[in-house]
């Protein structure tokens, strides 16, 4: 797996729910911060964004404030969109 710094935030594959977590918002947030910016950044495949798809979203948006905001993430962390599929008939 491709990790880069810059300017002290880790580069690499990221899901959603973790790059709120890096930006201190809620995944609602960040989704609608994300929206405008879509098109250049790409849809993601799976459940995580590329190492290029982040550093574009780190260009758009700025870079998250700190780098050890990576350690903050919690226990339970995942799409819930994945339990609405599989229920899904």
């Amino acid at each position: 797996m491709a990790v880069a710094n810059i300017n002290n935030a880790p580069v690499k594959a990221y899901s959603p729910c973790e790059l709120a977590h890096l930006y201190k918002v809620t995944y609602k947030s960040f989704h609608k911060w994300l929206k405008p910016f879509i098109e250049k950044i790409g849809k993601r495949s799976g459940r995580y964004y590329t190492f290029k798809q982040v550093r574009k979203i780190f260009y758009y948006l700025g870079e998250p404030s700190s780098s050890n905001a990576h350690l903050l993430l919690p226990f339970f962390c995942f799409d819930f969109s994945d339990i609405f599929d599989f229920f899904s008939f």
